[in-house]
Parts: structure tokens; C-alpha cells; sequence
């Protein structure tokens, strides 16, 4: 049973499709191993990333495609867990170059040959630059130049807010409320959700997606997930007292109301943004044609999806 059924995320409508599920986990499995992030093989598996992209891409053009999208959510979560301070991550004074090295592998470099063998070493010693390095290159097999431009663009701004995480760490500092859901409409799961067209093989113009309204409509998309995650994760963050920092546990300490009537002003604000970005999609698609309508159609998808995958994923299974 879920217990915060008040989340006024949509269910799926798609059924499972296990046999596809295994095969692109599979693919998942090898492809870690082949890049050199063997350490995160339990994760990967534990968690079910390949499921959750055939889940949230029921169009998809193919299995490699779904492969593809997997790969990128398999490095998020690698730079996400890179920007704790935990057995796999660096201490937040060294997470800047780390970023840094990221945005590089990320980006078309400049032919300097005089640095190529000492860019190559270091990239080949951080697991998140690997881990990228792979996403990416499968990402151009694909995607057109403007869908893997758009990717980069979101991946820059995420790494700015994990930036932004890691300096309330080193000042040792809490964020109030508002600085948090500042902080996170840069680090959200915006990347994730935004490359549904890349998936089912269409796309949605740079001109209709760089629009103002639509991208904010999108960043309010991400940000009701990750205050989804905030609260399906609270149980994990209480019980492995986690550096991560999240909407209950601030709300609860900065307006010294209980952790229980936090979660549901948290539940109350992922609402609101939920409702926001429904109506918007409704006047987009009316102003803009087919496209956009399918678009943001498979962005809802994704958000019912992803909530479906944490009720239902290993790693975020509540104890009994």
C-alpha cells in the first residue's frame, strides 16, 4: 500500500513489459563493466534503471534507444552519489574539479595535443567522467545534435546545483526552505525527464522547447518529482542519517511543526506544481500543435512513472 497516496501524481498507463525490462538491464549490466563502473553493478541492479526507462518510454524506438536513456540516468545517479561525501564520492573541497572534469568530458574539446595524454589520464581515473563519457558517445548514436545540445545545457545547470549542495556542506550549513527549492530547480531530475522524443525517435523543435513558458513549465515538472523523492526518501535519510538534504526535514526544523505535517506541506507543494504544469500543458499544446502536445504528454508519463518506480523499486521499498 502507498502510503502517500495524496500525491496527486497520475498512475501509468502502461503495463509492465518484463522481458524487455531484463533485456535492456542486461545491455545495462555489460555496458558498466565495459566503461569501468563495475562498483555500482549492485546499485544498477538493485534499483531496476533499465525497467524504470522502458516504464516511462512505452514508444520507444528500440531497445538501444531505452538502453541509451538508462545509461544516462546509471551516470546522473553516479555524479549525484560523486557529490557525497560517502565510500564512492569525493569531500566536497575536491567536488568542484571533479564537476569540473564532467562538464569537460561532456563537451566537444578543443585538439590541444600537448594535453591530450594528461587529459586522457585524469578522465580515466574519475568513475563519474567514465560513467558520462560512455552516456554521451551513446547519446550522439541516436539523438540529433539539438537533442544532445539540450542534454549538455540541462547537465551544466545540474552540476551548478550540486556545486551549490556541496558549498552548504563545507560551510557546514543548512539551507532555509527557500534557498533549497532554489537549489533544486537546478539539481532536479529535469535531465532525466526532458528526452522522451530521443526515446520514441521524434522531436520537439529547439524553437518550441527553449520557450520560456515551456521551460518553465518543464522545471516545475522536475521539481514536483524530486519533492516526490523527498518524501519517499525520508525513511532512508532518517535511518541512514543521509548528508542529503531534504524539503520535510527542513520544513519540519525551520517552522518547528512535526516531521508528519511537514511531509504534507511537502505532498501540498508537489501538488500545486503538479497542477501548474498539467494547465500549462493543456494551453501549450493548444498554442503550439501535435508535437508539443506529445511532448509534455510523455513528460506526464514520465513524472507517473517515476513515482510508480519508486513505490515499486528495490531502493526505495519502506522496511516492513
Amino acid at each position: 500500500m502507498d502510503p502517500y497516496a495524496r500525491l496527486s501524481t497520475p498512475p501509468p498507463p502502461v503495463e509492465e513489459n518484463p522481458r524487455r525490462a531484463h533485456r535492456v538491464e542486461a545491455a545495462l549490466e555489460k555496458w558498466a563493466l565495459e566503461v569501468g563502473i563495475a562498483d555500482y553493478l549492485g546499485e544498477i541492479n538493485l534499483s531496476g534503471f533499465g525497467r524504470m526507462m522502458c516504464l516511462a518510454n512505452p514508444h520507444a524506438a528500440s531497445d538501444n534507444h531505452l538502453l541509451v536513456l538508462a545509461k544516462c540516468f546509471v551516470a546522473e545517479y553516479i555524479t549525484d552519489d560523486t557529490c557525497e561525501d560517502n565510500e564512492h564520492g569525493v569531500v566536497p573541497a575536491q567536488l568542484y574539479p571533479q564537476l569540473m572534469m564532467g562538464t569537460f568530458t561532456i563537451e566537444s574539446t578543443a585538439p590541444i595535443a600537448a594535453c591530450a595524454k594528461e587529459w586522457d589520464a585524469q578522465t580515466r581515473t574519475s568513475i563519474l567522467c567514465q560513467a558520462w563519457q560512455g552516456a554521451i558517445a551513446s547519446v550522439h548514436e541516436i539523438a540529433t545534435p539539438a537533442q544532445a545540445g539540450r542534454l549538455k545545457h540541462a547537465l551544466a545547470t545540474l552540476f551548478i546545483g550540486f556545486g551549490g549542495e556541496s558549498g552548504w556542506r563545507l560551510a557546514q550549513r543548512v539551507p532555509p526552505s527557500w534557498e533549497y527549492l532554489m537549489e533544486r530547480q537546478l539539481n532536479s531530475f529535469f535531465c532525466s525527464m526532458i528526452l522522451p522524443d530521443v526515446a520514441a525517435g521524434y522531436e520537439l523543435s529547439s524553437q518550441l522547447y527553449y520557450l520560456p513558458e515551456v521551460q518553465r513549465a518543464l522545471r516545475a515538472a522536475a521539481l514536483s518529482s524530486n519533492l516526490m523523492n523527498d518524501v519517499y526518501s525520508l525513511w532512508r535519510d532518517l535511518e541512514q542519517e543521509s548528508t542529503a538534504y531534504s524539503l520535510p526535514l527542513l520544513l519540519a526544523a525551520e517552522q518547528d511543526i512535526p516531521l508528519e505535517a511537514a511531509v504534507e506541506r511537502t505532498i501540498d507543494l508537489h501538488n500545486e506544481l503538479i497542477g501548474f504544469f498539467q494547465e500549462e500543458s493543456v494551453r501549450l499544446a493548444a498554442a503550439h500543435g501535435p508535437t508539443m502536445g506529445r511532448y509534455l504528454a510523455d513528460i506526464l508519463n514520465w513524472l507517473a512513472v517515476n513515482r510508480y518506480w519508486h513505490v515499486t523499486s528495490d531502493r526505495y521499498r519502506m522496511p516492513a
